[in-house]
């Protein structure tokens, strides 16, 4: 079940090291053309373009594939394949 209201934004704070960037994009209304994110702990960098903010927020804010449990759930040296099906954000995980 997908993650709603302010436990959305708890994530965002947990998960990247650059929350601001994806709240001032936000909050000003002046969509930037790309966000710019940071994971942690483990720093991973990339793009956001503006027509995947939705998919980006699905994902990282909404938590539709549930990260804390299926990092539980996966042995110590997964193999992951992404077909592409969205912006290739599974393997930021």
């Amino acid at each position: 079940m997908p993650v709603t209201g302010l436990k959305r934004y708890i994530k965002l704070f947990k998960n990247f090291k650059n929350p601001g960037e994806y709240l001032l994009d936000k909050l000003t209304g002046k969509r930037k053309p790309e966000l710019f994110m940071v994971t942690k702990p483990n720093e991973i960098s990339f793009a956001v373009p503006k027509p995947l903010h939705l998919v980006f927020k699905e994902i990282f804010l909404g938590d539709v594939y549930d990260i804390d449990q299926l990092v539980k759930e996966l042995p110590n040296d997964p193999v992951i394949i992404d077909i592409g099906a969205n912006g290739g954000y599974f393997n930021v995980l």
